[in-house]
């Protein structure tokens, strides 16, 4: 029984694909426009011809490959993470030693608009591996079937060199992109310029008028009649009159005064410029192509929509021709890549292909929409960070998997009875802020945490300089042929003071970045916590600008100090001076940086946290970690004035608003 479904299954599309088989033509070469024996598709061909079509299809194809290409995995949950360096990209990013990806695009998608097909070619390594893709005009590839039409498509006929014989592609070595699905064929897509050729006929014809007119009239169109008794002229004389009076009025001579010899009445022929003037019947093929195409005629800079431009509604239009073209024709050919490219490289069915939007320029206010509703989500607490930063395009880790609630709220179940009701609150709020101390400091660590690297990198190349720097100048003066005596050592000591003199504006310019990052993080959750806005403001960043100033004075003054202590005390112990400076260098690459990256993580994020607090008009409370030294455990609970955690090296201890 399921043998002879399939057997009328294959019988039925073998009837279909031999009625609807095709014939490999053009689509302008379909025929003529119902209610016209005119064949304007003939006259106009792909349309390439028309400034019009060609003014959209440019811009169409300039933008596109303004957006890149990205591969993203779909989770479990929902949620689509980006694939960051997947192979397809890198091709598709430089797809051959010839030309580049945005190249590729451009030439595909002009392409496709105007014949509504595009194709690429792979080139294979002995591997079977995909290591080149190359543009195809549409007019030099046709797709093949068989006679039986028991297959779709066997294979794709490219023809670079009409002398010889075309070469022959396998069908899963062409990407095929359609726009829309021709009818007449449908193997092929159809282009969108099919509805339009009367108009760009219409279009045409008016500039061949206007061409004609200004060619042939642009000297006066006049008739010259001899009047009088017997007037009149032989054909030798009237010709000679004619060709006096264009050499008189014609060229640069135009203008120039004429005398006739005999009365004669003139007569002008001529179109005024005002008769001359085809503008309205020339915008009616603007306004058409334009809506076809989903791109407003301002976009484009056709008169049809520059008459009420304005820069405002420019943007707007930009936007909605992005909506109505880019956007869509972007996700049907992440569609095609998903399905004809992404196979060659990776099968996992959790992959999926899109334009990342966030590149382009035109659209940054959605995306500034899109980060404020993410950002008002997760200050609110009913969006986890993760979800956030999947929104908008950041990677994420597991780290991320927090909601960030305010403080200042407390989860009350619902039941009834006032003494029950009291009670719960009661048992509510001493659980919530037994949970809420714990959050804060998990949330204040998983913060630290993610930006520690940031300041350990900063501190290992400030050591590396100060290495760099220093150790000449201690080979120069300290060396092993010079006398360690009194006056060598003070002219170390002038020249290491002198070098530390304006090291502070070296640490705090390279500190200053990563400074203003985390502190704009610890913000983000302070503030949530007392349910005020996390701006950066003026004075915000001038209070980061000035942690970032002490730093550098802080590192500078323990850096002169070690090092003329490390020298002293070499020469006092008949140590070489350098040997000793070098290894306190090696012990500093080794442990500073970590040092650093804890210290400040601890340090800054109290420090931001209690200015917020502060600027909210709140006090900050010192909150001990679960495994808190006995001195730290002391100062759980009590209010922050002038100080602030840490208390020492490894101290996990933070603050909450009081």
């Amino acid at each position: 029984m399921i043998r002879k479904t399939l057997s009328a299954i294959g019988r039925g599309f073998k009837g279909i694909t031999m009625r609807w088989a095709g014939q490999g033509r053009p689509w302008w070469s379909a025929g003529r426009l119902p209610g016209t024996r005119f064949d304007y598709a003939k006259e106009v061909g792909d349309g390439s011809r028309s400034n019009i079509v060609v003014a959209v299809v440019n811009w169409i194809a300039r933008t596109f490959p303004e957006a890149p290409v990205m591969v993203v995995d779909e989770k479990p949950d929902g949620g689509r993470e980006r694939v960051p360096g997947h192979p397809m990209l890198k091709l598709l990013e430089r797809p051959n030693p010839y030309y580049s990806g945005a190249l590729l695009w451009k030439a595909t998608v002009a392409d496709l608009a105007l014949t509504g097909n595009g194709y690429w070619l792979k080139v294979r390594s002995q591997a079977g591996k995909v290591v080149q893709l190359w543009w195809a005009p549409s007019s030099m590839i046709e797709p093949k079937w068989p006679e039986d039409g028991l297959t779709f498509i066997s294979h794709y006929e490219y023809k670079p060199d009409p002398l010889r014989d075309p070469l022959k592609f396998a069908e899963q070595d062409v990407i095929h992109f359609r726009d829309d699905i021709d009818p007449d064929n449908l193997r092929k897509g159809r282009s969108q310029l099919y509805s339009l050729m009367r108009e760009i006929f219409t279009d045409e014809e008016a500039a061949n008028l206007t061409a004609s007119l200004m060619r042939n009239l642009g000297i006066p169109g006049v008739v010259l009649s001899p009047k009088g008794p017997g007037a009149g002229a032989s054909p030798e004389a009237a010709e000679k009159i004619k060709e006096d009076f264009k050499a008189k009025f014609g060229g640069d001579r135009r203008g120039e005064p004429m005398v006739m010899t005999a009365p004669t009445d003139v007569s002008v022929l001529s179109f005024s410029p005002e008769q001359m003037n085809l503008r309205n019947l020339r915008r009616v093929p603007e306004e058409r192509v334009t809506a076809v195409f989903g791109v407003a005629a301002v976009v484009v800079g056709l008169g049809a929509g520059l008459d009420r431009s304005t820069f405002t509604n420019f943007h707007e239009a930009r936007e909605a021709a992005y909506e109505g073209n880019i956007i869509p024709t972007q996700k049907l050919r992440a569609a095609d890549l998903r399905t004809q490219l992404l196979p060659d490289f990776d099968k996992r069915p959790s992959l999926d292909v899109e334009f990342d939007l966030s590149r382009v320029r035109v659209l940054q206010p959605d995306m500034d929409h899109l980060f404020s509703r993410m950002g008002a989500g997760v200050n609110a607490g009913f969006v986890m960070v993760s979800d956030a930063r999947r929104a908008v395009g950041l990677p994420v880790n597991p780290e991320h998997d927090i909601f960030i609630r305010p403080m200042n709220m407390i989860e009350i179940p619902a039941f009834g009875g006032k003494a029950a009701h009291r009670g719960a609150v009661k048992a509510a709020h001493r659980g919530a802020v037994k949970a809420a101390k714990a959050r804060t400091v998990a949330v204040r660590r998983q913060l630290a945490q993610a930006h520690r690297s940031l300041f350990e990198e900063v501190a290992a190349s400030l050591v590396a300089g100060e290495e760099k720097d220093i150790m000449p100048l201690a080979r120069r003066l300290l060396g092993p042929k010079k006398a360690h005596g009194t006056k060598a050592m003070a002219d170390f000591v002038a020249a290491n003071d002198a070098y530390y003199e304006t090291y502070p504006s070296v640490v705090k310019k390279a500190m200053l970045p990563v400074v203003m990052t985390y502190g704009e993080a610890v913000l983000g959750v302070a503030a949530a916590e007392v349910g005020a806005q996390a701006a950066m403001t003026p004075e915000m960043m001038a209070f980061l600008d000035a942690y970032a100033e002490g730093i550098g004075t802080f590192w500078a003054s323990s850096s002169r100090g070690q090092i003329r202590s490390v020298a002293e005390k070499a020469i006092a112990e008949g140590v070489a001076p350098v040997e000793a400076l070098t290894g306190r260098f090696a012990e500093w690459a080794e442990k500073r940086p970590g040092k650093t990256g804890d210290w400040e993580t601890s340090r800054l994020g109290s420090a931001v946290s209690t200015e917020t607090y502060r600027k909210a008009g709140l006090s900050a409370r010192w909150v001990a970690g679960a495994d808190a030294c006995p001195i730290c455990d002391d100062m759980d609970g009590q209010s922050v004035t002038d100080l602030e955690p840490p208390l020492h090296t490894g101290c996990a201890c933070t603050v909450e608003p009081g």
